[in-house]
């Protein structure tokens, strides 16, 4: 198995992106929020355990509802992945590793994470879904020779600090991730 390190570099976005991430970042708590309201209401009320495809099924139907078609207005990725943050969080807690998931707050530190199908990658310049532009990324350090970010995690703290933490791994090819992202 692949050894995994993180990289986390501060960026400045535009106007325009400070937007999309606001958006994005809302919409993930939002779901995040929801998913853990369902699935604590199905088991106290039904003893009914729910998990990360009963939820994905039902983000799916709630997005289809009238009054919420902002949530399709965002990249889905990070919005699936928020999914599947709660999933993990259920996992550690039953586990014993954990407290029992809580709900998110807008005032304390907000993130998305994007999958690699959801940015463009070409070796110095990374572009998340929705965006027109690249990230004004400060390179504090370059990224190991032969590393692909398979993720990114984007975070905002409360002082409006933006940071991107890359997990890499070896066997970087900038073809591979084009290829990935259908591009190329």
């Amino acid at each position: 198995m692949e050894q995994q390190k993180a990289y986390k570099y501060r960026f400045y976005p535009t106007d325009e992106q400070k937007h999309i991430l606001a958006r994005t970042f809302g919409c993930c708590r939002y779901v995040y929020n929801w998913a853990l309201h369902v699935r604590s209401d199905a088991y106290a009320q039904e003893k009914k355990r729910l998990y990360y495809s009963d939820l994905s099924a039902a983000l799916t139907q709630l997005k289809k509802q009238e009054d919420m078609g902002w949530l399709s207005e965002v990249s889905s990725v990070p919005v699936q992945q928020s999914l599947r943050h709660l999933d993990k969080a259920y996992l550690n807690f039953f586990k014993g590793n954990a407290k029992y998931p809580t709900f998110k707050k807008k005032q304390n530190q907000q993130s998305a994470t994007y999958a690699m199908t959801a940015f463009q990658w070409d070796g110095k310049r990374l572009t998340l879904a929705k965006m027109a532009e690249p990230l004004d990324i400060r390179w504090s350090r370059s990224l190991p020779k032969g590393s692909k970010p398979s993720t990114i995690t984007v975070s905002k703290d409360p002082a409006d600090r933006y940071a991107c933490l890359n997990p890499g791994r070896a066997g970087y090819s900038p073809s591979s991730v084009s290829r990935a992202n259908g591009r190329g």
